[in-house]
């Protein structure tokens, strides 16, 4: 999820892939950048890539 969050990929298209509701996802984002002391998108992108999930080239 977190991965995907990085690619631009939207609530809605997640939550297809996972076949969860789009409420599902966005309060599992929310809580990651709780967890991680993000408070923006761009703060999940930075760690995704730092965790090499996904790489600037997308």
């Amino acid at each position: 999820m977190l991965q995907l969050t990085a690619e631009r990929f939207s609530v809605k298209e997640i939550a297809r892939h996972f076949h969860l509701s789009p409420k599902t996802v966005d309060g599992i984002r929310r809580s990651v950048m709780q967890k991680t002391g993000e408070d923006a998108i761009a703060g999940l992108t930075k760690l995704a890539i730092r965790s090499g999930l996904t790489s600037v080239e997308f």
